[in-house]
């Protein structure tokens, strides 16, 4: 978290949610971890920011509707397939992937291919090979 306090923020994600827009938390991978780290990571997040129970939740006591998968590193151990199977064990949650345009990122396509997901969301920006200007259609291509 980037905040010594954040608990003040969930009034601000509970409106949100009032008012129909899900609140997702977007994790990316730190490139190190094992795989009972997924067990383990998926316990924290479920109590902390989803629907468990803590009495350290960092957003005081918002309930997010799920969490984004995305930057995954080159090379990590944690796998985001293992991590979707254990938060889906806990209850409801909506699950979604960021996956970069043009790029082949193996550790998400795990967790695609897994079914699990609600959303995928593909990344157009930060990438000139993926802009969509000058109804450029043939960029549409990759996607398939």
């Amino acid at each position: 978290m980037y905040c010594d306090d954040c608990s003040y923020i969930g009034a601000e994600i509970e409106y949100c949610q009032e008012n129909g827009i899900k609140v997702l938390l977007s994790l990316e991978d730190p490139g190190h971890g094992t795989q009972t780290d997924a067990s383990k990571l998926a316990k924290y997040l479920w109590n902390n920011f989803l629907g468990g129970e803590s009495s350290d939740r960092p957003l005081g006591n918002a309930i997010l509707d799920g969490i984004v998968f995305e930057d995954v590193n080159p090379g990590t151990v944690l796998k985001f397939d293992k991590l979707a199977e254990e938060l889906k064990n806990y209850g409801p949650v909506q699950l979604a992937a960021f996956p970069p345009c043009g790029e082949v990122d193996h550790n998400l396509d795990s967790v695609i291919d897994t079914g699990l997901l609600d959303y995928v969301w593909v990344k157009f920006y930060d990438d000139i090979s993926c802009d969509y200007a000058n109804n450029n259609v043939d960029i549409l291509s990759i996607l398939t």
